[in-house]
């Protein structure tokens, strides 16, 4: 008979001792776990639109911090919380960026699968179609559950039927994640896709 498994509890200042800060700490259905930072390119600049995604999330972090002066919109809020099993102030960010994001004009992208797979020393998503598609571009951003950013970037074009991309924090693969793909045909068409990756 398999022994019951008991809860191990770790010292966090010995933890980072052994092995240094770079890590954070994710809950997920109330257990921790832990996964290395990701990594971040300082030297890469923003382009307009992510600058304006920063700028929208800056305005959203500011109204989660006056929604708790804000009784009617504080309860509103906590029923939301309650109900989905998140924070109140994460609850405020995420209906703001609701309310203000841009219409967008993009079309629902076609594709067969979104899926995660280890070629080498390196974890890929694919994105796959039923039948060869022609596009000049396409933008992936990997996400949290909860839509926290994990990471972004330019898929590459493998083959007639998938466009890769290279996932840099390979640690999002260890649980379940968001990916969000943004595509340009020839003629300037938006095509956008989501696939929960578990």
């Amino acid at each position: 008979m398999a022994e019951d498994k008991k809860e191990q509890h770790i010292d966090l200042k010995e933890w980072i001792k052994t092995h240094g800060t770079e890590f954070v700490v994710k809950v997920r259905n109330g257990k921790p776990y832990l996964s290395k930072k990701p990594k971040r390119n300082p030297g890469r600049r923003k382009s307009a639109g992510e600058q304006r995604q920063v700028n929208m999330f800056k305005l959203a972090v500011q109204h989660a911090k006056e929604a708790k002066d804000d009784p009617e919109q504080f309860e509103e809020y906590r029923k939301i919380a309650e109900r989905e099993k998140r924070s109140v102030y994460h609850v405020a960010i995420s209906e703001f960026l609701k309310k203000n994001r841009e219409d967008s004009q993009a079309e629902q992208l076609d594709f067969e699968d979104i899926v995660v797979e280890k070629t080498g020393q390196h974890l890929f998503l694919k994105v796959l179609f039923e039948s060869p598609v022609i596009l000049k571009k396409m933008d992936v951003w990997l996400l949290e559950l909860d839509k926290t950013l994990v990471e972004q970037g330019q898929a590459e074009q493998a083959t007639v039927t998938s466009w890769w991309y290279l996932i840099q924090n390979q640690d999002v693969a260890g649980l379940p994640f968001r990916a969000m793909v943004k595509a340009v045909d020839a003629d300037g068409n938006i095509y956008e896709g989501e696939r929960v990756i578990v």
